[in-house]
């Protein structure tokens, strides 16, 4: 893989938990992280690590998922995480989880820092590509927590469209990657998550 997919554990997400548990990540392999301080403006584009083989499937809080899904894949196969300053970021691809996929592309994200959230707008910069140079084309949505309060943690569900400019789904036979830039973290900062062709519905 030319980007390392990251990880932290999924019980910390669906449960909500404590900012103690969001440090979980520093033992899950060589993330990539920024060297920007907890500032809004912080965070260059950081790139993800590989998932853990031994952490337990759990439940992804994705509207009508269920593990495993359709092709075998769990929560945990879905999992990308990055740092931005001092927020965590964690990521996961609804879609190949849900039985009859929605026609957008769902993520759910989550968002945690010890010293309080700075501002963020997760739909600006924020981008899905693919290896045959198509870009999602559309508006893209959150329908989470509000990200402008400064509280510790947020989370919610990012919709972005499935299709080009043209109406070419990004999703088809020859996808082999799709790739999330998550911009707006914190100011201007942003993660790159991608899935290879194996985690892809």
């Amino acid at each position: 893989m030319t980007i390392a997919q990251l990880f932290i554990p999924l019980l910390a997400v669906a449960a909500n938990s404590a900012c103690s548990n969001t440090s979980q990540g520093e033992d899950s392999g060589p993330a990539q992280t920024p060297d920007a301080g907890p500032t809004p403006d912080a965070g260059p584009t950081a790139d993800a690590t590989p998932t853990p083989d031994a952490a337990p499937a759990v439940f992804v809080p994705c509207p009508g998922a269920e593990e495993p899904g359709p092709t075998g894949l769990v929560g945990d196969d879905l999992i990308r995480e990055g740092t931005v300053g001092s927020i965590d970021v964690t990521v996961v691809f609804c879609n190949p989880l849900i039985l009859q996929p929605p026609d957008e592309l769902l993520f759910f994200v989550t968002l945690a820092d010890h010293f309080g959230l700075a501002s963020s707008d997760v739909t600006r910069g924020t981008s899905v590509t693919t290896r045959v140079g198509l870009r999602t084309d559309g508006p893209i949505t959150w329908d989470g927590d509000d990200l402008t309060v400064d509280d510790h943690h947020a989370k919610g569900h990012l919709h972005a469209p499935n299709h080009s400019s043209d109406g070419t789904p990004l999703l088809g036979p020859d996808t082999t990657y799709l790739e999330l830039t998550l911009g707006g973290i914190g100011g201007n900062g942003s993660i790159v998550a991608r899935w290879e062709q194996e985690y892809l519905p």
